[in-house]
């Protein structure tokens, strides 16, 4: 069995302790905040490539409901000439 608490959760020296208690640095920070940006803006992507799957969607179902109302339109033309 090993007793190296080295690198596990809540071990190492006290100085890094206390670093981490004291809060995180501004390079931390600054790091974080890119970090939240790309994410961000990795998300509008997403959701732009999203948007225009979906109107791809709705421009393709307009276009069949109008060409089956066009159908129905034209069957019921012949009907009442018939």
């Amino acid at each position: 069995m090993h007793n190296n608490k080295t690198g596990a959760v809540g071990g190492g020296d006290a100085a890094g302790g206390a670093a981490a208690a004291a809060g995180p640095t501004e390079e931390e920070l600054q790091a974080r905040a890119e970090a939240e940006e790309r994410r961000k803006d990795k998300h509008r992507k997403m959701e732009h490539d999203r948007e225009k799957v979906r109107k791809g969607i709705r421009d393709k179902v307009t276009f069949r409901q109008r060409k089956l109302s066009n159908y129905v339109n034209i069957a019921v033309q012949h009907r009442k000439e018939g």
